[in-house]
């Protein structure tokens, strides 16, 4: 579903909260099942994030479809804080 939602947006700028829900929305589907989990960690995610970095993006945008590879190699570009929620170790 990103895919498509990336697709639409293909040329314009998302907004910094855009990023910022990106960004959780990618750690959080990694650690949470259902839409009520995902919605509730991206929830907790937001004020732990409130600025993302293009590094950060990259990252993220190189590795979402791999948890694992998401979670060892963007989490400390992505968060300069330990949260347990969004690393999925709950």
């Amino acid at each position: 579903m990103r895919w498509l939602v990336l697709v639409l947006l293909v040329g314009c700028t998302p907004s910094p909260e855009q990023e910022v829900d990106d960004v959780c929305n990618a750690f959080c589907d990694c650690s949470a099942s259902t839409p009520t989990t995902i919605n509730q960690c991206v929830s907790q995610c937001r004020p732990l994030l409130p600025t993302v970095t293009a590094t950060c993006v990259d990252c993220v945008d190189s590795y979402e479809a791999t948890c694992t590879g998401l979670i060892n190699t963007c989490y400390t570009q992505c968060f300069s804080v330990a949260t347990p929620d969004t690393k999925g170790t709950r």
